[in-house]
């Protein structure tokens, strides 16, 4: 398993995405804001107790599962006719928590797996598990703001059966009432923790390449110096001789056996062999090996004609 910083960082921010989304199932998903505690309505405080709904407002992702609300029962408990034609919105929270808990149960676990993959596999779990979070709290978002406002109307409902007869001081007073006693949703939490981590994702991903390119950029400016090297020997040119330039060959006796000594004259130097201890038939040869030379010497320059002809009467009559 290659584990890296990377995949570590981005786990951790999808992993508490879905922890997040699940946990958001757990909270109530609305709330009856104000009181009916100094509502007036014709001068009268109203005639029937809301407080009697606050106990009930308990409605939830896991307690919402079997199809059922909580808060529309005490708005309709009492007309199972009208409960009727809501009961639509008791489903709709229904499937929206069922939905929002199988995506949660989907973001923890494709984090998790992010971790036991390759890096190109990785990135791909990740943007998977923050769009099921996301999408996950959307859903619950968007069903939050439906049932709390159709809540609200079924409170209107409510009040105006309890004054058949309004008149226009009645309405005035039902419609302050409702702007202080009213449902409103607390799923936009939700909505807003995960999306904080899927904008963390984003700018994490965004901001790592950004980074480096900045860096690389500096880099393409920073002069480069070379480390100290070996020093470098000049070698100096070898010396040669110009053409038709005669050059003094200093022959000198050798005993027979001596080995002669290395001259540093970096022109071709032709070796002599002694001839003096050996037989007739060896000086032959050597005579035919060394006027080739020698006339190889002169046709190339090296050698005047006249320096060949002295060198070929010595070979040939031992002047």
């Amino acid at each position: 398993m290659n584990l890296s910083i990377r995949k570590i960082i981005l786990s951790a921010i999808n992993l508490l995405a879905g922890l997040a989304l699940l946990l958001g199932l757990f909270f109530n998903y609305f709330y009856l804001s104000g009181s009916s505690a100094g509502v007036l309505i014709n001068g009268s405080p109203i005639n029937f107790d809301l407080a009697v709904i606050e106990p009930l407002l308990h409605e939830n992702g896991f307690s919402m599962l079997d199809g059922k609300s909580t808060a529309l029962l005490a708005l309709y408990g009492e007309n199972a006719t009208a409960y009727e034609t809501v009961q639509w919105l008791a489903t709709l929270m229904s499937n929206v928590s069922l939905l929002a808990l199988v995506l949660a149960v989907g973001c923890v676990g494709c984090s998790v797996a992010s971790l036991f993959v390759n890096d190109k596999v990785s990135k791909i779990l990740a943007w998977i598990s923050s769009a099921l979070a996301l999408t996950g709290a959307l859903f619950v978002f968007t069903a939050g703001l439906i049932s709390s406002g159709y809540l609200n109307e079924a409170l209107k409902m409510l009040f105006d059966s309890k004054y058949p007869s309004a008149n226009a001081q009645t309405q005035a007073d039902i419609t302050n009432a409702l702007s202080v006693i009213k449902f409103n949703t607390a799923t936009f939490w939700v909505m807003i923790i995960v999306s904080l981590f899927f904008i963390a994702q984003v700018l994490f991903e965004t901001l790592k390449p950004l980074k480096t390119v900045v860096v690389s950029q500096k880099q393409a400016y920073v002069p480069v110096t070379s480390s100290p090297s070996a020093p470098v020997t000049a070698v100096a040119p070898t010396p040669t001789a110009p053409q038709n330039t005669p050059i003094q060959t200093q022959t000198k006796d050798k005993k027979a056996g001596e080995t002669p000594m290395p001259t540093s004259t970096q022109a071709p130097v032709t070796p002599e062999k002694n001839t003096e201890n050996l037989s007739e038939l060896q000086k032959e040869q050597a005579i035919l090996e060394l006027l080739p030379k020698y006339k190889k010497l002169m046709d190339e320059g090296i050698i005047t004609p006249e320096e060949y002809e002295k060198k070929k009467n010595m070979l040939l009559w031992d002047e």
